[in-house]
């Protein structure tokens, strides 16, 4: 997330509340029609008798697990309201605001029940948070009154995964900062925001040696940047934090960088001395180098434990090709045929990794498709669409794999794309950008495309997804990645989706169509 976007998360802090408050009214609680609640849930009934939130009103965790929760909707509704609602345990009473397990709902399908008292209902914790962020949304401040309307609220997620990723590898942000981004995936019921990090902060992270006597960050040419550093315990502060949000931080990587360019890295911070000739073997035929990679995958998802994901940077498409003696030799070995069979055998090695450690896969598009077929990648391993001029976006779905629909134009916000652009972008679309100087800023046309740059744009309704992946995501799905701004007459096409990368959602795909569209 470039540095405009940090800025802008300040802007979203003041919005959200308004979203929140709905301004003073009169005395009669607003119609469903009325209520500003984002994304639009599945099924709204609302009546006008309104239920009122006194000084004895207490917000009370039926559970012992969801009583960090409790707590966080306590401080939401004193910042917006002024009002101090007691958390407790046990039973409820009238007047009350309930969270409670309820086993009958599966994932993070929730229910919100407004009658004598406002009941919101989920299978597990994460589905009680979303409940609880559309009970913020329906409260009204009356003329010194707080209250919410009678409502009956039924509703799921299409997706997932929702996210938002924000850059902190080539902008300095304070830790505050990037939890302000926690809060805002919050407020969106985005239930994942995804830290575009740097292997300087990965290792820092990691690895002691590194982080008690690290190497220049311009020690590897090209990758002077990166980003600010962040302690053991500041990283276990913000998964905390983000969990108890209902919000999973999801990490990323690139170890494959580690095998040639930030090699003298990858050896400081691991205390690495080679166990062969390096003029006759490389890393990536080294046990001693996958057990180092196995060793800190462990430690990733130890500490990034919310998240279903690990993700493992760009392979292929913006990391070269190989084509020293030494490269060839382990093609040969390995029965590759060119460099793009050696990064999709890579990509493989680490879902394997990734999987013993019980994650998924994640990373950017690039993938040559004849070496993800000819290595046979797992159609569970999830891509970021965001070029796709290497492997494109509809091919990835006609082959079954995900796909994150993380266009470059117009979802990347430093791009500076006109508004109506990212407006009126969906899910279901993919932006094919076959330009590969892309982003590079350019003179733009008034419908808002570039002079010089060609794209396709595929409409997603009519493909035919691949089976149903255990995981509960249609591989070929397409994900989107922003908030839904616009007023829901019922829900900005379907909802925002997966994006493990940059601003983004993920709303696992049901019975909704393209209403607001």
């Amino acid at each position: 997330m470039s540095y405009a976007i940090s800025k802008q998360l300040h802007r979203f802090q003041l919005l959200v509340p308004a979203c929140l408050t709905a301004c003073l009214l009169s005395a009669q609680a607003a119609p469903a029609d009325n209520l500003q609640l984002v994304p639009w849930p599945k099924s709204v009934k609302a009546d006008d008798l309104p239920l009122e939130f006194t000084k004895d009103t207490r917000i009370v965790a039926t559970d012992p697990s969801l009583e960090p929760l409790a707590k966080v909707l306590a401080d939401e509704l004193f910042v917006v309201f002024g009002v101090r609602y007691a958390v407790a345990q046990g039973e409820a009473k009238n007047g009350d605001i309930v969270l409670k397990l309820d086993p009958s709902l599966k994932g993070e399908a929730y229910t919100l029940l407004v009658e004598k008292s406002a009941i919101v209902s989920g299978g597990n914790y994460a589905a009680v948070a979303l409940g609880t962020v559309t009970l913020s949304q329906a409260i009204e401040l009356h003329p010194g009154k707080v209250c919410v309307p009678t409502l009956k609220v039924e509703d799921a997620p299409d997706y997932p995964m929702r996210a938002i990723q924000m850059c902190i590898k080539h902008q300095p942000h304070q830790m505050s900062t990037i939890k302000q981004g926690v809060d805002l995936c919050r407020q969106y019921k985005l239930n994942t925001l995804a830290l575009h990090a740097s292997n300087y902060q990965i290792l820092w992270l990691l690895c002691p040696a590194f982080r008690d006597n690290p190497l220049s960050k311009d020690s590897v040419p090209g990758f002077g940047n990166g980003g600010a550093t962040y302690s053991p315990e500041e990283w276990n502060d913000l998964v905390e934090y983000g969990r108890q949000r209902g919000v999973a931080i999801l990490s990323e990587w690139g170890p494959e960088d580690f095998i040639y360019f930030m090699k003298g890295w990858f050896y400081k911070a691991r205390q690495f001395v080679p166990d062969f000739d390096e003029t006759k073997q490389s890393l990536l035929d080294s046990p001693k180098f996958w057990q180092a990679i196995d060793e800190m995958t462990g430690q990733l998802a130890a500490i990034f434990h919310t998240s279903e994901y690990i993700h493992v940077g760009a392979l292929n498409g913006e990391t070269g090709p190989l084509e020293t003696g030494l490269d060839a030799a382990f093609m040969k070995k390995e029965g590759l045929r060119h460099s793009g069979d050696v990064w999709a055998w890579v990509l493989k090695r680490l879902y394997e990794i990734n999987k013993q450690h019980g994650k998924q896969t994640m990373a950017f598009e690039g993938i040559d498709p004849d070496s993800a077929a000819f290595m046979k990648l797992p159609k569970d391993i999830a891509f970021f669409a965001y070029q796709t001029w290497y492997y494109p976006a509809d091919q990835m779905i006609a082959d079954g794999y995900h796909v994150l629909n993380a266009a470059w134009r117009p979802l990347y916000t430093c791009g500076g794309y006109p508004a109506h652009e990212i407006y009126n972008w969906n899910a279901r679309t993919l932006w094919h950008n076959i330009d590969s100087s892309i982003n590079v800023q350019r003179p733009r046309r008034r419908d808002g495309r570039t002079l010089l740059e060609r794209k396709r744009r595929q409409n997603l309704a009519g493909l035919q997804p691949a089976p149903q992946a255990d995981h509960g995501t249609a591989p070929g799905h397409p994900v989107s990645r922003r908030p839904c701004h616009r007023r829901p007459a019922r829900h900005c096409g379907p909802a925002p989706g997966l994006a493990a990368a940059r601003q983004g959602l993920f709303w696992r795909q049901a019975d909704h169509h393209d209403e607001a569209q």
